[in-house]
């Protein structure tokens, strides 16, 4: 029988959920959990009577304070996007039972995963702007760090041979992968724009969009690097690149917008040259 890992086991889960009665089903506010699952007992115009399952204490609230709890099938799920209700209540204890149940970011669960074949897991790194494909690279760059990490050769003292550990190298170099990846879209300003697939070389690889190479809206702007080179922070590489400091004199980076509110091209110049620095270390 294949090894569950990280899958919630539905069947089992969802017989602890029977009896379930999405009419009477509710959260509400709770001073010390948050919120808690309740069930209607009455209702008198705006005023609803809830008893509170977890102590069985019954309460009144505002019908308008009451949300919705989501059909015994989602408990749990690994994407949230498909529940019915995304109400805050529903979406604080999915992640708080997944959490507790040891789905999310357990390192004990990380080693379970290498030297196997094959892994009909969830992979896709794919959304719209803000739909957290940076956040999950990184968590997945992290993943494969502390595997590689744990793997290391030590010495002839026993102590590591590499300055670091290779995670901590790998996710300090984080800035790299921001200032040639991201860009200001007229959704998000620090937008990912890998694209719908990720694959993690350890070695060098072409990331970058070409289409926004030539091309920015107007409310637009190009990968961020351009304009952190363009900064005074480092006149070295405007010798090196033949670069003047003024991003607009460049059709190709003069398009949309030069600044981008939040972001200190020049901060993150110095975060993105330390980063290579150590990108080039790895």
């Amino acid at each position: 029988m294949p090894p569950q890992y990280l899958w919630v086991n539905r069947k089992a889960l969802l017989k602890s959920l029977e009896g379930f009665d999405g009419k009477k089903a509710c959260w509400v506010t709770d001073p010390e959990e948050g919120f808690s699952r309740g069930e209607i007992v009455s209702s008198q115009g705006d005023d609803v009577t809830v008893k509170i399952l977890r102590n069985n204490e019954s309460k009144t609230f505002k019908k308008d304070d009451l949300q919705q709890v989501n059909p015994p099938k989602y408990e749990q799920c690994d994407d949230m996007a498909n529940m019915t209700y995304l109400n805050e209540a529903s979406v604080l204890n999915n992640l708080r039972q997944r959490y507790v149940n040891g789905f999310i970011y357990r390192d004990d669960h990380s080693f379970m995963y290498p030297n196997l074949n094959y892994l009909p897991f969830p992979s896709s790194l794919s959304g719209e702007s803000g739909a957290g494909k940076t956040e999950n690279t990184k968590k997945v760059i992290m993943y494969f760090a502390k595997v590689a990490a744990s793997q290391q050769k030590t010495d002839e003292a026993g102590h590591d041979s590499k300055k670091g550990s290779l995670e901590d190298q790998i996710v300090q170099a984080n800035p790299v992968l921001e200032a040639y990846g991201n860009a200001k879209t007229t959704r998000n300003n620090n937008s990912s724009r890998f694209g719908k697939f990720i694959r993690i070389h350890f070695g060098p690889s072409d990331l970058l969009e070409k289409s926004r190479c030539t091309y920015q809206q107007s409310a637009e702007r190009n990968y961020h690097i351009f304009y952190q080179l363009c900064t005074n922070v480092y006149p070295k590489y405007h010798e090196l690149c033949l670069l003047s400091p003024d991003p607009g004199l460049y059709s190709y980076v003069n398009q949309g917008v030069l600044t981008v509110d939040g972001i200190d091209d020049e901060e993150e110049m110095k975060a993105t040259d330390v980063s290579a620095e150590l990108r080039s270390v790895i």
